[in-house]
C-alpha cells in the first residue's frame, strides 16, 4: 500500500483494515468501495456516510453547516 501511495502521490489519511470488505470497520462504516468519503463532526459522529468528493462544491455547504 505504501508503494502505491507514493507512486500515485496520494494525499490524505490512508487506513487499512484486515479482513477485506467483511472486516468490522467496513461493516461499521458501510464501506463497499474505495475511495469512500464521510463527513464527521468534531465529536467523531458520522454526519454523512456518503459525502461528496472534496472537489465537489456541495461539500462546502455541508461543512459550513457543521461550523455554525
Amino acid at each position: 500500500m505504501e508503494a502505491a501511495i507514493q507512486q500515485n502521490q496520494l494525499n490524505g489519511t490512508m487506513l487499512r483494515s484486515s479482513g477485506g470488505w467483511n472486516s468490522a470497520v467496513c461493516r461499521f462504516f458501510h464501506i463497499s468501495s474505495i475511495p469512500r468519503y464521510m463527513l464527521m463532526d468534531k465529536n467523531g459522529d458520522i454526519i454523512n456516510n456518503d459525502a461528496p468528493r472534496p472537489s465537489d462544491e456541495s461539500i462546502y455547504n455541508e461543512i459550513k453547516k457543521l461550523l455554525e
